[in-house]
C-alpha cells in the first residue's frame, strides 16, 4: 500500500502560495489531501501579552528521501538534516513545542530536538511502527506497531556531557547524590555534579582508571586502575591509603558496608580483603581466570566473585568458601545481592539476566540483550535494574523481567551504570567517551501514566487481559 510523507505544522493555518517539496513524492501545487499526509497544527507557546495566534507558518516536512525539513510559509527552508537513509513516513512536534519524533522503514521511533540534534533512538517494537503522539504535557509517547502492541516511552530530561576521558570505563554516585566519579582511559578520576559541571580532577592510575566506587557512608572514594595499585581518596582529592599488587591488572572493588575493609578482583584469580586501616590482606583464591566483579552481602558476612570462568564463587568475609557453580552464562561481568540479601543477580555474555538463591537454584532468568551485558545496576530501593550492553544500549527492568524503558544513546559499548540515590536518575558511560543522565521514573508513576491511557482501548475491548485492576 501507499504510505504518504507527513507534514508537522506549527501556527495557524493560513493559505499558501504553491511550492515543490524536495525529495518528497512529487504532488502538484498544494494537492495534498487529508487521506495522503498527516497534518496536525500545534499552537506555538505564547508569552504574555503577544497575539493569540502566531503570524509566521512554520512546519516539518518528511519523505522518501529520508531528510527532514523546516520550511516557512513562503516555501523557504530554515533547517534540514538526514533523519534515515531511508523512507521517513511520519513526523510529530510533542505539544510542548519539542522534542520531534519520526517514524520510517526500520522499528526505532526517534527523537529529534528542532534544531536536528538526535536526542534519542526508541527500540522495542518488532515490526513496522504505524503510529505514534505525544500525551498533552509532552512526558508521554505513545506508539502502535504491527506487531499488535501498544508501547509507552517515557520522555526523558536527561543530559549528556563529554567525559574527557577518551574512553569511559567506570562511574558512581557518592552516597547523598550530589556528585559523580567517573574514570576512564586517560588514568584520571573526574568528579562531576549531577548537571554535568566539573568539580576537579585527579590523576590516580596513568594506565587508565578501571572502577572508582563511593563509600556507602562515609563518602571516601576508592579507584583501581591498570597499574596494579588500589588507592582510598579522600572527599578532597587526597590519597589516604595505597595497596600495591603483583598482579598486572585490577578490575573491580567494593567497600564492606561496616568495616574498613574492601574487596579487590584481580587478573590473577584471587580475590583479597584490604583492611585500609591497618594494612591487612587477606588472600582468597577463586581460581587462575581473571575476576572482574566483586560485591559484598549487605551484612557484610558474605562476598561474592565472578569473571572470565563464568563460576559464582561465594565465600564468607571469615575466608572460608561457602559456595561455587556455574551460571551456564559464558564469562559473567556483574554479580549483585538484592537488598535484602536473599537472591544473587548475574549477567554476562550470553545477555540474559539470571536470579539465583545463595544455595545456587535458579529462580528465574529472562534474556536482556541479544549479545552480551557489560555492567549490572540495582536501584537501592531492589526494584529496578538496568543493563549495559556491548551494543551499546541500556534496558531498565523490573525483577519480574518487565522492561520499563531503553535507550541506545551511545555510539559504541556502554561499560558503566550507576543508579542514583533517589532510584530514578540513571547515569551511564562508555566507549564514545559521553557521560548520559537519564530519569527513569519510579515503577508506580510508569504504570499508573499507562494505565491512564489504556483506560477507554481497555473499556473497549473487554476481552484483553487487564494489568491495571490487579
Amino acid at each position: 500500500h501507499l504510505i504518504s510523507p507527513s507534514l508537522e505544522v506549527y501556527g495557524n493555518f493560513i493559505p499558501l502560495i504553491p511550492f515543490p517539496v524536495m525529495g518528497h513524492t512529487p504532488y502538484s501545487a498544494w494537492g495534498l489531501t487529508m487521506a495522503e499526509v498527516g497534518v496536525q497544527i500545534v499552537p506555538p507557546k505564547q508569552s504574555t501579552g503577544s497575539p493569540k495566534l502566531k503570524a509566521e507558518l512554520e512546519f516539518f516536512t518528511v519523505g522518501v528521501d529520508g531528510i527532514i525539513r523546516l520550511w516557512n510559509q513562503t516555501g523557504n527552508i530554515l533547517n534540514q538534516w538526514r533523519g534515515s537513509q531511508t523512507s521517513i513516513y511520519s513526523v510529530g512536534i510533542s505539544p510542548t513545542g519539542q522534542p520531534l519524533y519520526t517514524l520510517g522503514e526500520d522499528t526505532n521511533i526517534r527523537l529529534w530536538d528542532l534544531s536536528g540534534q538526535p536526542l534519542a533512538n526508541l527500540k522495542g517494537h518488532e515490526g513496522f511502527v504505524s503510529s505514534a503522539t505525544f500525551s498533552e504535557d509532552g512526558q508521554t509517547l505513545l506508539s502502535s506497531g504491527n506487531d499488535g502492541t501498544i508501547r509507552l516511552w517515557k520522555i526523558e530530561k536527561g543530559r549528556k556531557w563529554n567525559g574527557q576521558h577518551q574512553r569511559i570505563w567506570t562511574i558512581n554516585w557518592s552516597p547523598k547524590g550530589e556528585s559523580v566519579a567517573t574514570g576512564g582511559k586517560d588514568g584520571k578520576i573526574r568528579i562531576w555534579s549531577p548537571d554535568g559541571s566539573l568539580q576537579k580532577s585527579i590523576l590516580a592510575h596513568p594506565k587508565g582508571v578501571n572502577m572508582v566506587q563511593f563509600h556507602p557512608k562515609s563518602g571516601l572514594l576508592g579507584s583501581v586502575g591498570e597499574n596494579n595499585q588500589v588507592t582510598i581518596w579522600s572527599k578532597a582529592g587526597k590519597a589516604l591509603h595505597q595497596l600495591e599488587l603483583k598482579t598486572k591488572r585490577i578490575y573491580a572493588l567494593a567497600f564492606h558496608p561496616k568495616y574498613p575493609i574492601a574487596a579487590i578482583a584481580a587478573e590473577d584469580g584471587v580475590l583479597r580483603l584490604w583492611n585500609y586501616d591497618n594494612g591487612n590482606v587477606k588472600e582468597l583464591p577463586m581460581g587462575d581466570k581473571p575476576l572482574w566483579s566483586v560485591t559484598f552481602s549487605p551484612e557484610g558476612k558474605r562476598v561474592i566473585g565472578t569473571g572470565r570462568d563464568g563460576f559464582i564463587h561465594l565465600w564468607s568475609t571469615q575466608g572460608q568458601p561457602l559456595l561455587k557453580f556455574d551460571t551456564q552464562q559464558g564469562w559473567v561481568t556483574s554479580a549483585r545481592f538484592t537488598p535484602d540479601g536473599r537472591r544473587i543477580i548475574t549477567a554476562g555474555k550470553d545477555g540474559t539476566i539470571k536470579f539465583w538463591t545463595p544455595t545456587g537454584v535458579l529462580q528465574q532468568s529472562f534474556r536482556s540483550h541479544a549479545s552480551s551485558i557489560l555492567n549490572l545496576a540495582l536501584s537501592q530501593d531492589g526494584e529496578k535494574i538496568a543493563a549495559a550492553g556491548q551494543d551499546g544500549s541500556i534496558r531498565v527492568w523490573t525483577m519480574t523481567g518487565q522492561k520499563l524503558a531503553e535507550q541506545k544513546e551511545h555510539l559504541g559499548a556502554v561499560y558503566s551504570l550507576a543508579f542514583a540515590p533517589n532510584n530514578e536518575d540513571l547515569m551511564s558511560v562508555g566507549q564514545d567517551d559521553k557521560i548520559h543522565r537519564w530519569d527513569v521514573g519510579n515503577i508506580e508513576g510508569l504504570m499508573s501514566r499507562g494505565c491512564d491511557w489504556l483506560k477507554d482501548y481497555l473499556e473497549l475491548n473487554p476481552k484483553i487481559e487487564n494489568h491495571c485492576n490487579s
